[in-house]
């Protein structure tokens, strides 16, 4: 997720659209990628200049489209190392 906000045509190939001004806004606030608008809570994006609650209902849901589509970092393959079997404890 680490799309900068700065260029449009990464963003637009990814189906993430804002109009300049929004991207201004959050520039200025700080945000530079993507991924800085992970934990950010919708009011406040809302309270910035030229976001309203569309426009953040719209980061949001980008935000977890790529949070979804990203793999874990545990991975789904083996163990890095063999895990061996526990032995039943002995019966008295």
């Amino acid at each position: 997720m680490d799309i900068r906000l700065d260029h449009r045509k990464e963003l637009a190939g990814h189906g993430v659209r804002l109009k300049p001004v929004v991207l201004q806004s959050l520039a200025a606030a700080g945000y530079r990628c993507l991924g800085d608008l992970r934990w950010v809570p919708e009011p406040q994006l809302i309270g910035l200049r030229c976001v309203g609650i569309k426009t953040a209902r719209a980061l949001r849901t980008a935000v977890e489209r790529f949070e979804a589509a990203e793999p874990s970092p545990e991975g789904a393959g083996q163990p890095a190392q063999p895990v061996s079997p526990i032995a039943d404890p002995p019966s008295i």
